[in-house]
């Protein structure tokens, strides 16, 4: 093998041996800082987001799950209800960062 290929071989171990090293944003040598959730907002996290699935699920029963007419009233009031809770969800979301970066 000729001296180039070696040389390049190397620099590719380097690299490969830095970034399996490398923790994300630790420098080298340092333990990187755990994110701690507040266990309140991740429960009211955890609630909207079983709501959300439900209410999902009720829309699609709705639209194909009925026979005959639909009732499309009942389809808008649940598709303000899924907008809201996707708006609790990006509030609770904010409110999670907040209370980790004050």
């Amino acid at each position: 093998m000729n001296r180039t290929r070696i040389a390049g071989l190397v620099v590719l171990m380097f690299v490969a041996v830095g970034v399996t090293l490398s923790s994300g944003d630790a420098v080298f040598g340092q333990k990187k800082k755990k994110l701690k959730f507040d266990p309140e907002i991740r429960a009211v996290q955890t609630e909207l987001n079983q709501a959300l699935r439900r209410v999902d699920s009720a829309l699609a029963e709705e639209v194909i799950g009925e026979k005959g007419k639909l009732d499309v009233k009942s389809i808008e009031e649940l598709r303000k209800c899924r907008a809201a809770i996707l708006t609790a969800i990006k509030h609770a979301a904010r409110a999670q960062k907040l209370d980790r970066n004050p």
